[in-house]
């Protein structure tokens, strides 16, 4: 009745805006309540009623039954005792307050995605496992927490546990096993006695085992020996393994095998939703053969772009009409959802800060809303801050200090990726970038295959280019007010320099740049003559070369003047000028070196360190 009360007052506690929001959580709370009021109303009813029944037909007094101290105290073993002697986490449950945050569902968004878990989660000859895995910041904790409460309300729930960064006990695999024992052996009555025999025999032992121990003990053998005719399927839901910060990269993979594992032979449907970044030493899990057929994977990236953007689109739309005067943000901006859902970018967390952040300040949402869509730095920087944080978490957790240190080239692979999405003029695959800047295709893949948080790349095929998830990623990486860990910070000038040698070097030394690169016979023909022109472009100036030639200016114009750029540039200048001009040509873009060059005569002029060759390039400008 304690924890009733305590729940019940966390409702009042709320101010009356902050009631608007959580009305419909609200009214699942009280439906709860009334619930567990009368459970413990009828348990006290049967327990108690009967107990003095009993007493009365044995002519015995109920004292006599209590227990008795003597000596030492004698341990009761009740079966609540035995529970609580588990090494559990309350606050692991969808229902702690710190999970409030994630409780944020709007009622009509991400429909399909709901109606193909319930299906899994109810329906016979199904996976036992469902993985669902998404960026950074796509509403993945929503989703787990709505469908939690779903399956709770039709007594489905068996389970949850949401890792939570940054909580000790939360972000480590130590509590979790215990506290999903724990909580199957609240909801499944027809579980409860075989669990709490075995948890008996597991803490007699000790209370905090190993996780082999834990699993075997409280998991496969309580539930091994249950056989029903039927059995509607128990759901596990467990959150955010990747912000799972203990050791995560060997005991996440760890655990996650040893569950697999215990609950694939069950007699009894169990399932378990498993929500995800993709982070390597996870898939890597559900990648094996012993465990692909019985895995179910959705990936939130593949989600058609106009099914999310209707989704956000309500989202706005909802949220922007509890503002004060919102008719008047209507009427001035009446844009303003369609505009706002193209700046999210298919981010759920994005949108959900940017309307708090107009909520805060609700006196002065237009010119906030204008800060919004404008991408201003200075005024957008409020918005930015939770997204920051969840980058910096992204990158650390990702990239870690351990893993740069552990093998020589790390960081400069590191350094590598992360300058390239954040600078590169468009997209390109890794094995051009591998090619471009000289360095190992596995070394690139390494780095990539652990930003698959807030980068994209395609597993099958290493040709089609890989991006950031969402632009304000590459705009946080360069910015040092937002991007505070020097580790992962993008230096805007120093990388643009590095990106100009690169192109430069590559176009004096690659062996097949020279005049008449598309080795015809006749190298005056006009190119409209030539067959196959694309074709002919790409054999002889592979995509590498293609971007050197069409961004090397730019690079070389945001760039520092090092003294390995001017190197390149004196050679450039005085050596291959003229046969990037006939790869321009080819390329259709001439009239873009024209002004290349124009920039890079700029550049030179405000430069301290000039001591390239301006009388060539005055030439041909």
């Amino acid at each position: 009745l304690k924890d009733i009360n305590q729940e019940a007052g966390e409702i009042t506690r709320h101010n009356a805006a902050v009631r608007i929001f959580r009305s419909k959580q609200d009214a699942d709370t009280l439906v709860r309540i009334k619930r567990r009021i009368d459970e413990a109303r009828s348990n006290f009813q049967v327990c108690h009623i009967g107990s003095f029944r009993v007493c009365e037909f044995m002519n015995v007094s109920f004292a006599d039954i209590l227990p008795r101290k003597s000596g030492g105290q004698t341990r009761q073993y009740t079966d609540n005792a035995v529970l609580d002697r588990l090494p559990h986490r309350d606050d692991a449950s969808y229902l702690s307050p710190i999970n409030e945050v994630k409780s944020g569902y709007l009622l009509g968004t991400r429909t399909e995605l709901l109606s193909e878990l319930e299906h899994w989660a109810t329906a016979e000859d199904q996976p036992c496992i469902f993985i669902l895995s998404g960026a950074a910041g796509m509403g993945k904790s929503t989703v787990a927490f709505e469908l939690a409460r779903r399956l709770d309300r039709t007594g489905r729930l068996g389970a949850s546990f949401f890792f939570v960064r940054g909580d000790a006990d939360l972000s480590s695999t130590t509590y979790v096993i215990p506290t999903i024992a724990y909580q199957l052996a609240r909801s499944q009555t027809l579980l409860r006695p075989r669990i709490i025999e075995c948890a008996h025999a597991h803490v007699s032992r000790l209370s905090l085992q190993n996780m082999e121990m834990q699993i075997q003990d409280l998991i496969v053998d309580p539930l091994a020996d249950i056989i029903l005719d039927h059995c509607d399927p128990v759901v596990i839901i467990i959150d955010a393994l990747d912000e799972c910060t203990d050791q995560a990269l060997e005991r996440i993979p760890r655990l996650l095998y040893l569950l697999l594992r215990g609950i694939r032979d069950l007699h009894i449907p169990i399932r378990v939703l498993l929500t995800t970044r993709p982070e390597l030493h996870i898939e890597r899990v559900f990648d094996t053969v012993e465990f692909k057929s019985i895995t179910k994977p959705y990936r939130l990236e593949e989600v058609p772009q106009v099914d999310v953007d209707g989704d956000i689109a309500l989202f706005f739309r909802d949220r922007l009409e509890k503002l004060p005067n919102f008719s008047v943000l209507f009427n001035s901006r009446p844009n303003v959802v369609h505009d706002l859902t193209r700046r999210a970018g298919g981010l759920f967390i994005w949108a959900a800060t940017a309307c708090r952040m107009l909520y805060n300040n609700s006196t002065r949402v237009l010119p906030f809303i204008d800060a919004l869509l404008l991408g201003n730095s200075a005024s957008f920087a409020v918005v930015l801050n939770d997204l920051d944080r969840l980058y910096l978490t992204v990158l650390r957790s990702a990239l870690s200090s351990d893993f740069l240190i552990e093998c020589s080239t790390n960081k400069a692979d590191m350094e590598c990726v992360l300058g390239a999405l954040a600078l590169l003029q468009h997209h390109i695959s890794l094995q051009t970038l591998a090619a471009l800047l000289d360095v190992t295709e596995e070394g690139v893949l390494s780095i990539l295959e652990r930003l698959q948080s807030v980068a994209h790349y395609d597993q099958r095929d290493p040709t089609i280019p890989f991006r950031p998830l969402h632009a304000s990623f590459p705009q946080f990486l360069v910015d040092g007010q937002r991007c505070q860990d020097t580790s992962y910070y993008i230096n805007p000038h120093s990388h643009h320099a590095r990106l100009a040698v690169a192109c430069l070097k590559l176009l004096n030394t690659h062996p097949g740049f020279h005049r008449n690169i598309l080795a015809l016979d006749d190298p005056t023909v006009s190119l409209n003559a030539i067959d196959d022109l694309p074709s002919l472009a790409q054999k002889f100036m592979p995509l590498h070369v293609q971007y050197a030639c069409s961004h090397w200016a730019y690079h070389v114009s945001e760039a520092d003047p090092t003294s390995s750029l001017v190197d390149e540039l004196n050679v450039f200048c005085s050596r291959k000028v003229l046969v990037w001009i006939e790869a321009s040509s080819i390329l259709g873009k001439l009239d873009a070196a024209a002004k290349s060059l124009v920039h890079v005569h700029t550049w030179s002029r405000v430069c301290a360190r000039t001591h390239f060759s301006r009388a060539e390039l005055n030439l041909y400008v």
